[in-house]
């Protein structure tokens, strides 16, 4: 059989090195999980951090991989690389055309395996991001590191700054030693972690609001923005909602798998779900459907932006404690009571209960 039609037959079959590959790597335990990787691509996409920095997408992976060891995807070319300058030079929005975010692609794409691949090369992967060839700012390449440092601390691992180059920052991942390890299992939350097993699960919210205004829709942003750089994992229709996916099956997974709704609450939140018009109308639907079934969930916590309660609160969220987000001068008080509730952290830490004394 020739080489062309043993070509054939190989693609044809679904990129079958791609996904051997993806099994021996499953039968090996990750450090750095997919729960963490994806906390990094979250953040990143929140602060408009892209992977590539100033490198075209084709020049970041061809400096990083082999990609000639790579199969293709795309039966015309005989290699990952053709495959790669192909669609990310020559038609450089075919890997994007059907993604709202510019890098999601690069999760989905069995040959890069990112989510689920080896740490080492998950490793080398994030050494490229912040190398000074690829970015070109030292804040940016600073704001990476935070991020990075921030999520895989857990994991044992960080960066650290082990030179310059032309005036800028070279990073390189490190693994934490065992007192390193233990000063980080000093902070309260990291205990929790480690008495419970392993990573701590990072809070979930989904985000329900009305579309108001382009001003209401970057405020919404700004909060979410906010969590995310806190620790919490956030469902956000203008990051995670794709062109072709279904709203109502995106309404109900977010629902199903949040710890916490956030209620934006305006005047015209309340009058679209009294109505059930919209996508609003639909998610709170199925909130009020829950609160019926267990009148005592916590989960869902209103916040008003606009508006009093009277305008603003529908009739199954009355009478529970909100936040005023109403007046922007108070944002960052009441923004640290939110991420207090859904960290579990209480404001206000009850005392513990004394010796009652001996009157004898």
């Amino acid at each position: 059989m020739g080489r062309d039609a043993m070509s054939g037959m190989f693609y044809s079959h679904g990129q079958f090195s791609a996904y051997v590959q993806k099994m021996l790597y499953v039968m090996g335990e990750n450090r750095i999980n997919e729960a963490i990787r994806r906390r990094i691509e979250e953040e990143m996409r929140a602060s408009k951090l892209y992977y590539n920095g100033r490198l075209p997408e084709f020049e970041f992976w061809d400096s990083l991989l082999d990609l000639k060891a790579l199969v293709s995807y795309d039966l015309r070319c005989r290699n990952a690389r053709e495959d790669f300058h192909q669609h990310l030079v020559m038609n450089p929005n075919d890997f994007h055309r059907y993604e709202q975010h510019q890098d999601c692609w690069i999760y989905e794409d069995e040959r890069l395996n990112l989510l689920k691949g080896p740490d080492d090369s998950y490793i080398k992967f994030l050494e490229h991001m912040v190398a000074p060839i690829t970015r070109g700012n030292a804040a940016e390449i600073e704001a990476l590191v935070r991020i990075i440092t921030g999520a895989m601390h857990n994991a044992g691992y960080e960066m650290r700054r082990v030179g310059d180059i032309s005036g800028l920052p070279v990073y390189r991942v490190f693994e934490l030693t065992h007192k390193e390890k233990l000063s980080v299992l000093a902070h309260p939350i990291m205990r929790v972690e480690a008495e419970f097993g392993g990573e701590r699960k990072a809070p979930g919210v989904f985000i329900s609001y009305s579309w108001d205004s382009d001003a209401h829709k970057a405020w919404v942003e700004r909060l979410a923005k906010g969590l995310v750089s806190n620790g919490v994992h956030v469902m956000l229709d203008q990051w995670d909602l794709r062109c072709g996916q279904q709203l109502s099956h995106f309404m109900e997974k977010a629902l199903e798998k949040a710890d916490f709704v956030l209620c934006i609450l305006t005047p015209n939140y309340k009058e679209k779900v009294e109505m059930r018009a919209g996508g609003v109308g639909y998610e709170y639907s199925m909130i009020s459907a829950e609160m019926l079934k267990s009148s005592d969930t916590e989960r869902f916590l209103p916040l008003i932006r606009k508006g009093n309660s009277l305008e603003a609160v529908p009739a199954c969220l009355c009478g529970r404690v909100y936040l005023d987000f109403s007046d922007d001068k108070s944002y960052d008080e009441k923004f640290e009571k939110l991420l207090k509730v859904v960290c579990s952290q209480p404001e206000c830490r009850k005392p513990e209960l004394g010796v009652v004394p001996n009157f004898g």
